[in-house]
């Protein structure tokens, strides 16, 4: 009996715990293959060194596309330095040009000022003959209006060219011919230098023809100003032709450098004679 004892109770023991099959055994006790834990280090590696490859090529084309900036801003700053000192010697040869020809004007009416003197004693006596003196105060007026006229405009005149040639230096950096502007600048100038000589004084003939005398002297101005002001208009037109010739210039030079357009100050000139 003693010896039953423990077989019984070793039977009850080992019923007491569930019945395990062997295919779920071994799967709770299933251990992955040494191959499996030696391949994902080597997956992970490789999408490792394609990020750092990708890294290292997105941070060289940055360099690049930084050094080619930094070539493009040196090479403008240089092209801006050739441009300002090419337009301060034309400007300085345009100062220059502006006191010879003040100089050669004020010899000019030096000249005519003795038959000015003249033609104003002798415009001076007529009016002195009048017997309506309310009608010589009037042409003494007008008479003494045409010479500030003239001078307004043909000083107005003369500061249009000056911002003529202004812009025709800045364009003449761009390697374009300007010989037709400046041309055509140089012949407004001698136009409007004549015009600033002419003196206009009304020649009285007789009492009856006054309005007559005053409306022949006011039409002369008028049509020798108008004269001055078309030369001024065709120097704009042609400083206008030589601007859009240096404009296609520039274009051209960008798109085959295959560069930004360059924000010139010739396209921001506003040529404009303002009459």
């Amino acid at each position: 009996m003693l010896r039953i004892l423990p077989i019984s109770l070793t039977i009850l023991v080992l019923a007491s715990f569930p019945l395990v099959s062997s295919s779920a055994y071994a799967q709770n006790l299933f251990v992955p293959p040494v191959e499996d834990e030696l391949d994902t280090p080597r997956v992970e590696n490789a999408v490792g060194a394609q990020q750092i490859q990708e890294k290292v090529m997105h941070e060289g084309s940055e360099r690049v596309k930084t050094q080619d900036r930094a070539t493009r801003e040196l090479d403008l700053e240089a092209r801006r330095a050739s441009v300002a000192a090419k337009f301060n010697e034309l400007r300085a040869e345009r100062v220059a040009k502006q006191a010879e020809r003040k100089a050669a004007i004020e010899a000019k009416q030096a000249e005519m000022k003795t038959k000015h003197e003249e033609l104003k004693a002798s415009f001076q006596a007529r009016l002195a003959e009048l017997k309506d003196q309310n009608k010589a105060k009037v042409l003494e007026n007008l008479n003494s209006r045409y010479p500030n006229i003239n001078e307004r405009w043909t000083t107005h005149f003369n500061n249009v060219l000056d911002r003529l040639e202004d812009v025709l230096a800045k364009i003449a950096t761009h390697e374009v011919d300007t010989t037709a502007a400046k041309s055509a600048i140089d012949s407004a100038r001698v136009v409007v230098d004549n015009q600033a000589a002419a003196s206009y004084v009304i020649q009285i003939t007789d009492e009856s023809n006054l309005q007559s005398d005053a409306q022949t002297v006011h039409a002369q101005l008028k049509s020798d100003l108008t004269i001055a002001r078309t030369a001024v208009q065709a120097a704009g037109a042609a400083v206008r032709a030589a601007r859009d010739a240096a404009r296609k210039t520039v274009v051209g030079t960008n798109q085959v450098q295959n560069q930004p357009q360059v924000q010139d100050s010739v396209g921001e000139e506003m040529i404009n004679d303002g009459i």
